[in-house]
């Protein structure tokens, strides 16, 4: 089916920006690590400008880089019957690919930092992976990774990748070179998925994202990048199924002005509390999987939380 009055919503190749610091130029904020980890580069011709994000050698040290006037507005004002959010960029592996433990990650969140869909190179097993948030077998919605094939990507290559979110029944799909996935309500082998509809999307990030044993600082870019409302989310017969991976870790409610609660299937270790530029803002109290922000000011922050498999980061809001 031909998309029709497709809608950008934002965008940004990095050819206007200069070589150099990322810092503020294309209305970009980043959170975690430095400035200098957030890098204009010019990695070939071909792509001229590039956003280059230098990851934390370490098993904790997330980094984010969006745009903040966000997609809020913009999808309030699309085009009539364009309700289909699609991003598309590419992704860069960088000389570590098949190292170390993490991702790059393009991602879309909700307005309270509850992601809504993305799409993942995970860096050891140099595969793409696809990211949503859905229901499993009736139970409380959390967010999951799903294996989209098994090609692989070699260091220091370009891979265009996209994935789309339907507002009207929660439909995702994702589509690199390896082919086209879906995920939508309904049974699929042992498991029933129920989506999510109806989530107005607020900000999109870029994230270099470390687990549990990384050692390794994973230097990775993207290109190419635009977030669109368009008319269909462009699946056809050739789309294929995504297969669950495993689950991601989910924390409410979000916003909050006392507690959280973490939802894990894997067991809770630690969790740690980080202010918007990466420096970390207290000893969290954890209770059980109840975590203590009464005593943080204000603001925005990112919680990483060590299970007994990995370490995983998410947003939170403190009213």
């Amino acid at each position: 089916m031909t998309q029709i009055n497709a809608q950008v919503l934002e965008s940004n190749n990095f050819d206007a920006l200069t070589v150099g610091n990322l810092g503020t130029q294309g209305g970009f904020a980043t959170s975690g690590g430095v400035a200098t980890d957030y890098q204009i580069v010019s990695i070939d011709g071909a792509h001229g400008n590039s956003l280059q994000i230098t990851g934390a050698a370490a098993a904790t040290g997330t980094r984010y880089a969006f745009i903040t006037s966000g997609l809020a507005t913009p999808w309030t004002n699309r085009t009539a019957g364009n309700n289909v959010l699609k991003v598309q960029t590419e992704f860069y592996t960088g000389a570590q690919a098949g190292t170390g433990a993490g991702a790059l990650r393009s991602l879309c969140y909700d307005a309270a930092f509850t992601p809504i869909a993305g799409i993942v190179y995970d860096y050891p097993t140099k595969t793409i992976k696809g990211y949503a948030r859905l229901s499993l077998n009736g139970g409380a919605a959390a967010n999951y990774v799903f294996n989209l094939g098994t090609q692989t990507y070699e260091a220091n290559t370009w891979i265009p990748v996209s994935y789309t979110y339907d507002f009207a029944t929660g439909t995702i799909s994702w589509t690199y070179p390896g082919g086209t996935y879906y995920v939508k309500s309904g049974v699929s082998g042992t498991n029933t998925f129920a989506m999510l509809p109806n989530v107005n999307p607020d900000e999109h990030d870029f994230i270099s994202g470390v687990a549990t044993g990384n050692t390794i600082s994973h230097v990775s870019a993207v290109d190419s990048y635009s977030a669109s409302a368009v008319s269909t989310d462009g699946l056809n017969l050739s789309a294929q199924s995504a297969t669950l991976s495993k689950a991601e870790v989910s924390i409410y409610p979000n916003p909050t002005a006392d507690f959280l609660t973490i939802k894990s299937s894997d067991k809770l270790k630690s969790v740690k509390i980080f202010d918007a530029t990466g420096k970390k803002a207290a000893d969290a109290k954890m209770n059980n999987d109840i975590v203590d922000v009464r005593n943080l000011t204000k603001g925005v922050y990112v919680l990483a939380i060590e299970t007994d498999k990995d370490v995983q980061t998410l947003k939170f809001i403190k009213k």
